[in-house]
């Protein structure tokens, strides 16, 4: 990388909005904004008048002066009306002038190698940008601010001092300086593979964070599921009809929910109806086609992350059998059955594991939501129960927070929440270097302090590539291809 180059870049999203960015960075940046405004001699925001490309556009520019900026390096941002050709063409225009057009997570690259932030720290600007839910997103903050950095950085020093200690005893051992007993070494060096495979059982894996969250909508034909999908998302994804049966195939669509996005799925209706014995021959293949939904129905069920068991409030009959535990369960079109709605309240299972115990007549105005258990076939669980009208809209905002709850986990509380969360590079790393250091206490107690050493020496160097005092250059064209332009 030329750090003696001047890049440009737009550096906002791709499309319209009320503001676009333009950044640059780099050792000719103020001589090349003089040439479309005169900019601030100190750091600061003010408002100029950019002229470029025959035009005249207001802009907030942004100056930071070497080397207290991101990138270490005299930096400006120029914030514009939110037009994309306007922004573009202030890139080639300063490309004419002299700049060069940015590539992927060269800006943080820059931050990296002028020593503003470590490696980890850069993996963690490109988490942030990548983010797709809440908890995902404090997990990439974290890593961004150097939680991981600072927690590794007592380790590598322990393993440093340990590595420095047992070289020093090779280069006296003629002289029978001994700098460290192998009954210290061997304390110190399992203390830390202590502490390494710690820090590894309690973080969590940025992979296992990144899937969309899967919230499958289950229920008899005509239980109200497409009007369900409908609502959720705000738009006629589903074709609805009062014909029992109308969704034959999976409807999937996104739903932005309070902590991110989830995949929310409708599922062709579940009937424990007997199959047709006889009929005509047209009558036997649609039965066979509507008895495979049902199975590919259960099927998504038992693999999704969220199961809402849709019920509808006017039909009496018993619910029907899943073959996992469900999260929700929801009565829909509550509009039709009644003013009937429930409140938080104890409620006990009913004699053979019905609900008749909870049908008490409530407030209309009530907030729709009980809890209790249901028996579903792969026994007891307790499954928020929820009362909505998908037409009126009664109950819909409870429901929207209980399926946050399910897809993303209580926010701030749930188990594991504060957790460090590792990438794939990072866990290679850490488990390469606790591998090395048990393979340095096996032949910690002979005499084969040079092959002690050289394991050692092999550990610090994983965990260094990790923070980035080791940094092959393939690594570093890896990790960093992976960012957007203008990062």
């Amino acid at each position: 990388m030329d750090l003696e180059s001047t890049i440009v870049a737009v550096s906002s999203a791709t499309g319209a909005g009320a503001r676009m960015i333009v950044r640059m960075t780099g050792p000719k940046a103020v001589e090349l904004a003089r040439t479309i405004c005169p900019p601030s001699d100190s750091a600061a925001v003010a408002r100029r008048e950019l002229r470029f490309d025959g035009m005249r556009a207001g802009a907030w520019v942004y100056r930071f002066i070497a080397p207290r900026s991101y990138t270490g390096q005299d930096l400006f941002e120029f914030h514009l009306p939110g037009n994309p050709i306007l922004a573009g063409a202030l890139v080639r225009c300063l490309v004419v002038a002299g700049a060069s057009v940015a590539g992927p997570g060269e800006f943080t690259a820059r931050a990296l190698f002028t020593g503003k932030l470590d490696l980890s720290q850069a993996e963690g600007v490109a988490a942030v940008v990548s983010a797709q839910n809440r908890r995902q997103l404090r997990a990439a903050r974290r890593l961004a601010a150097g939680e991981l950095s600072r927690r590794l950085a007592p380790m590598t020093e322990a393993l440093a001092d340990i590595v420095t200690l047992v070289e020093a005893g090779i280069d006296f051992a003629d002289e029978g300086i001994e700098a460290i007993s192998p009954a210290d070494a061997r304390h110190r060096l399992t203390q830390l593979h202590s502490d390494l495979r710690e820090l590894l059982e309690s973080s969590e894996r940025f992979e296992r964070m990144g899937g969309v969250p899967s919230i499958v909508l289950v229920g008899r034909p005509n239980a109200g599921k497409s009007t369900l999908l409908n609502a959720l998302c705000g738009r006629p994804r589903a074709v609805v009809s009062s014909t029992a049966g109308t969704t034959r195939d999976v409807l999937s669509a996104e739903v932005l929910l309070k902590s991110g996005t989830a995949c929310l799925l409708d599922m062709a209706g579940i009937d424990d109806a007997p199959d047709a014995v006889g009929g005509a021959e047209d009558d036997l293949a649609m039965r066979r086609i509507e008895r495979r939904m049902q199975e590919l129905a259960q099927q998504a069920a038992a693999t999704a992350d969220v199961v809402v068991l849709v019920r509808d409030a006017t039909d009496p009959r018993e619910s029907i059998k899943l073959d996992r535990p469900v999260d929700v369960i929801v009565r829909t079109k509550i509009d039709l059955a009644g003013p009937i709605a429930f409140t938080p309240s104890p409620c006990t299972q009913g004699e053979g594991g019905g609900e008749g115990s909870c049908d008490k007549a409530r407030s209309p105005n009530a907030t729709p939501t009980l809890t209790l258990p249901l028996s579903t076939g792969r026994g007891d669980k307790s499954a928020d129960l929820l009362a909505i009208s998908a037409i009126t809209g009664l109950g819909m905002d409870a429901l929207r927070d209980r399926l946050d709850r399910a897809a993303f986990g209580q926010s701030g509380t749930s188990a594991g929440e504060g957790a460090m969360a590792l990438n794939a590079r990072h866990r290679l790393a850490i488990e390469s270097a606790g591998a090395a250091i048990e393979r340095a206490l096996e032949r910690v107690d002979t005499s084969e302090s040079e092959w002690v050493a050289a394991e050692l020496r092999a550990a610090l160097d994983e965990l260094g590539s990790i923070t980035g005092v080791v940094s092959p250059d393939d690594i570093l064209g890896r990790i960093f291809s992976t960012f957007c332009i203008g990062k």
